[in-house]
Formats: C-alpha cells, structure tokens, sequence
C-alpha cells in the first residue's frame, strides 16, 4: 500500500498570486524543498515530486539558490556522491540524459567510459525499480552524426560492451537521425542521450504530436 500526507514546511502567511514570482514565494519554495530533502535523509518517504519551480525568483540574489536545476540541489542535498539523471517520459518515448546543462564545446570531455557505463547502469535500475520492467532494452545514442567518430569506437562501444556483460540488454552507438527518424527508437524501452538538445529536440516534437489539435478539430 501507499500513503500520502502534507507537511507544513513553514509557519509564516505568504502571500501567493497565481502566475506573479515573488521573492517570498521563492523562500517558501526553497524552505518546502529543504524539508523534503530533511525528511528524505531521515528516511519518511520513498518519492518525492516537485511542482514547477520558478527559478528566477530562486537565484542567489535572492534567496540564496545556487544550482542549475533540482537535479543538482537534490544531488547536494543527499551528498554521499549521489548522482541524479535526467530522464524524460510522455506517450511515447523514455529519454535520459548522459550530460546535462553542459555548454556544447564541453560535452565531450565528459563523454568517458566510466561516465557512459555508470548512466548504463544507473537507467538500467531505474527502468526495472521505477517502470517495472523486467528486462529494459536501452539504447544508446551516438555523440557524432554519423556515429563513426573517436568517441564512438573508443568510448561509447566499450562502455556498451562492458554493460552487456553484466547482463544489461543495451544496444548501440545509434546516429541520432537514423535513431529517430527511422523509428528505431521504437525497439527500446528508454534511450540514453549524449546532450541536451540530443533529447529535447525529439521528445518536444512528439509531445507536440500527441497535443497538437488535427486539421478536421481545428475546424
């Protein structure tokens, strides 16, 4: 079974308007997160979802909020060296990120070996833990275009690899253009992407497919 409950992370009375980010609502905000992430470590609760955040209202300047994401603070917050990942899911496609919030030029020096087979590892639990699938079928994408790079024979192949020895079904290096456009993405249960745009790209698209009205509803 389940339980759900409400915990009241502060006393004070905010005032909050709909829509209208203010630097009180950014402190209740980060008081709420820093409860949660309080009761996490003591172990009070097994899922956590966060509403969407303002981050604007959430800086430095502000309140004292230094991370790039709720990915990094959550990391900060556990310590330990845990690690987060990025993973994206509507209709149709799973998508996990390798890198995140990286500047393109710094994207392939933290594409290494150690980074691609702990990510192999860690959505590999995740699909079993979180998804419940028995035997998750990941693929992976490629860095280069055409898949044919340094990177791809000397990084992402061993990793691959080395992954399907300790009994994970993953598949790859795939360019991305063949990956997607050739639906080979269907085949797999989630993919592991290489940056940002490698995954936003298409999964913003096929979000757009399933909420976008057809010409007959659009009158």
């Amino acid at each position: 079974g389940s339980e759900m409950c409400i915990r009241d992370s502060f006393d004070e009375e905010v005032k909050v308007e709909l829509g209208q980010p203010t630097k009180e609502s950014g402190e209740s905000a980060l008081k709420a997160l820093d409860k949660a992430m309080t009761d996490f470590r003591s172990q009070l609760y097994d899922v956590l979802v966060a509403c969407p955040v303002s981050l604007s209202n959430m800086t430095a300047n502000e309140v004292g909020y230094t991370y790039n994401g709720l990915k990094e603070y959550a990391e900060t917050c556990i310590g330990d060296g845990a690690k987060g990942m990025k993973i994206m899911v509507n209709e149709s496609l799973r998508i996990a990120l390798a890198t995140s919030g990286l500047a393109i030029k710094d994207v392939p020096a933290n594409i290494t070996e150690e980074n691609i087979l702990n990510k192999i590892r860690t959505l590999n639990t995740c699909l079993k833990r979180d998804f419940r699938l028995s035997n998750p079928r990941i693929g992976v994408l490629a860095l280069n275009p055409k898949a044919d790079g340094v990177e791809e024979k000397e990084i992402l192949l061993p990793a691959i690899k080395k992954a399907e020895e300790e009994g994970i079904t993953a598949y790859g290096p795939y360019a991305a253009e063949d990956y997607f456009g050739k639906n080979a993405c269907d085949a797999f249960d989630c993919t592991l992407a290489m940056y940002d745009d490698q995954a936003n790209i298409p999964f913003t698209t096929t979000c757009l497919l399933y909420t976008s009205p057809s010409p007959r509803d659009r009158g």
